[in-house]
C-alpha cells in the first residue's frame, strides 16, 4: 500500500502554488468633455510595470476598470490577483448583471477567467492619495501607453 501511495505521488505531483500579483489602478476624468485617464501599476515579488491610458467618453470608475483590465491584460501564466482600487467599481452589482459599469467589470472578471487566474478585489477608501503616491512611484521605470478611443485601441511604446 506504501508503494502505490508512493506511486501515485510520482504520478501526481503537487501543483506549485500561483504567482501572487498585485494590480493597483486609479482614474481621472473631465466630466465635460469625459476625456480620461487610467494609471495602474503591475507588481509582482518587489517588481512593477506601470501603464497609462487615455480614454474618451468616460468615467472615472471606467477610466479605473480600464486600467484593472490593461494589466490583466499583461499577465502570461494563471496567478492570484489582488485588483486594488480607492473606490466601489460596482463589482456586487454586476455579478447581479446590473450597474452601468456592468459591461466593463464583466469583461475583467471573463479576463480573469480566461486566464484561470483566482482573484480578490480590495478597495482603499479614504486612502485615494495613498493609492496614487503608490502607482506613481512606479513611474520610475519604462511605461506602457495605451491611447484608446470609443472604438480601437491603437498601442504605443
Amino acid at each position: 500500500m506504501a508503494a502505490l501511495g508512493l506511486t501515485l505521488l510520482t504520478l501526481f505531483p503537487t501543483p506549485e502554488p500561483m504567482k501572487t500579483i498585485s494590480i493597483y489602478s486609479v482614474g481621472s476624468c473631465d466630466t465635460t468633455t469625459r476625456l480620461g485617464t487610467a494609471e495602474s501599476l503591475l507588481e509582482y515579488n518587489g517588481n512593477t510595470k506601470y501603464l497609462h491610458q487615455q480614454l474618451q467618453n468616460t468615467t472615472v470608475n471606467r477610466c479605473i476598470i480600464e486600467g484593472l483590465i490593461s494589466c490583466v491584460d499583461q499577465l502570461k501564466e494563471p496567478c492570484s490577483v489582488l485588483l486594488v482600487t480607492a473606490t466601489k467599481i460596482g463589482v456586487q452589482k454586476a455579478l447581479r448583471g446590473k450597474g452601468i459599469n456592468a459591461d466593463l467589470v464583466g469583461r475583467l472578471i471573463k479576463d480573469l477567467q480566461k486566464r484561470d487566474c483566482t482573484f480578490n478585489f480590495e478597495v482603499w477608501e479614504g486612502r485615494g492619495d495613498e493609492l496614487r503616491s503608490k502607482v506613481m512611484a512606479g513611474r520610475r521605470g519604462p511605461a506602457t501607453y495605451f491611447i484608446q478611443s470609443e472604438s480601437v485601441q491603437q498601442r504605443e511604446s
